[in-house]
């Protein structure tokens, strides 16, 4: 999980690539498989990417770096959260908030921000 958040810590903006790695490491028993096949009559390379549930359902992966709606999903359920576009570096800020500890975050867009502080509350690391 810290290597995921020091990914996130770093991004501007957001990632697909990054959000997959995110569904994955909160998603028991899901799956990724990535393949590439050249089309026939084109000669194109197509790649494939499939991310299933535990059930190996095919899934759309949430878009956790863009929509606050879908990164307030990676907060546990036992905390509570606050989100600001303008902290004290100019950047936005999050926090998430269990019993009296607090998991804070600074980053490009508050998305991340309640991404990164929403993944420390889960790992337990403030």
């Amino acid at each position: 999980m810290k290597d995921l958040i020091a990914k996130l810590e770093a991004a501007a903006g957001p990632d697909g690539e990054l959000e997959a790695v995110i569904w994955l490491a909160v998603t028991p028993g899901a799956t990724r498989h990535k393949w590439s096949y050249t089309h026939t009559a084109t000669g194109r390379v197509c790649e494939v990417d499939e991310t299933r549930d535990k059930f190996g359902h095919l899934i759309s992966v949430p878009r956790y770096m863009e929509s606050l709606d879908a990164a307030r999903n990676l907060i546990p359920n036992d905390c509570t959260f606050a989100v600001g576009d303008c902290g004290e570096d100019g950047n936005s800020w999050a926090c998430v908030t269990r019993g009296s500890t607090d998991y804070a975050a600074s980053a490009a867009t508050p998305e991340l921000a309640l991404c990164i502080a929403a993944l420390r509350a889960r790992d337990g690391r403030g």
